[in-house]
């Protein structure tokens, strides 16, 4: 039973007065040929090459830090992780790249390895048999 009273908020992540915990999210873009900025019949490519080169900026402004991206160009994808406080922060700053226009976005949450290992793997090992 949940309690009315109580924010449905993980204190690990919640926001204080004086600091914001920031989580990683892996931001996916999927395009096709058709709408791929190098296609020479995409609209407004000239543009969206722009505000695509200028993401780390974009970013910048909307509170988010870009932490590296890749780009799979004959499999029309983009990867990009960033260093956000929350998932809409991440939003804004690739509608404000206009990259939805073309794209289709999917933002998750991720860690990294290291603490994948540290909270899920470590609690587990032992109680599973790798064989070789």
């Amino acid at each position: 039973m949940t309690n009315p009273e109580m924010p449905l908020t993980s204190p690990k992540h919640s926001r204080s007065a004086t600091k914001a915990t920031k989580m990683q999210f892996m931001v996916e873009l999927t395009h096709s040929p058709e709408t791929c900025i190098a296609s020479p019949g995409s609209s407004d490519r000239e543009r969206h090459a722009e505000l695509l080169g200028e993401i780390q900026q974009t970013a910048y402004k909307h509170g988010i830090e870009l932490v590296n991206g890749w780009a799979f160009p004959i499999g029309h994808k983009l990867w990009y992780v960033v260093s956000a406080s929350d998932a809409q922060d991440v939003t804004d700053t690739f509608f404000a790249a206009e990259i939805h226009r073309w794209n289709t976005v999917q933002i998750h949450p991720v860690l990294d390895h290291e603490t994948f290992k540290t909270k899920v793997l470590d609690g587990i090992s032992g109680r599973v048999e790798i064989s070789a």
